[in-house]
């Protein structure tokens, strides 16, 4: 990753409280992140550092430091985590879990992190 990409990952995980994310990607990072090498270690220290809330009808667990498994609906979970003073909470991963529309939440802004995976890592195989 580049100096702006992390950057832009420090300023964006330093203003977030949760991270909030699906099974996939919850799975995804948190095969990754606790041994993650080669990155900058303050967006590693962020990600692992912040508490995580896992949404997943088939988990039965989470493992990863300062995770959490959901047990109330997306709008109760966010709703419930909103009432908490606080910077706030970022979405991490699909956005079908969101669904704004449908849920009837709040939500002022959304920020993403993205970046391109190269051709044959990950779902681009």
């Amino acid at each position: 990753m580049d100096d702006e990409f992390n950057a832009y990952a420090v300023e964006t995980l330093s203003a977030s409280d949760v991270l909030i994310m699906g099974r996939r990607t919850y799975a995804l990072m948190a095969g990754y992140w606790p041994t993650a090498h080669g990155n900058d270690p303050v967006v590693k220290e962020k990600i692992n550092g912040t508490p995580k809330l896992a949404f997943s009808r088939t988990l039965k667990r989470v493992d990863w430091q300062n995770s959490r498994l959901a047990t109330g609906s997306v709008a109760d979970e966010v709703t419930r985590l909103k009432r908490v003073p606080g910077d706030g909470l970022l979405w991490v991963g699909r956005s079908d879990l969101l669904q704004v529309g449908e849920r009837g939440l709040d939500v002022r802004a959304c920020y993403a992190l993205t970046r391109r995976a190269p051709e044959g890592v990950g779902y681009f195989r």
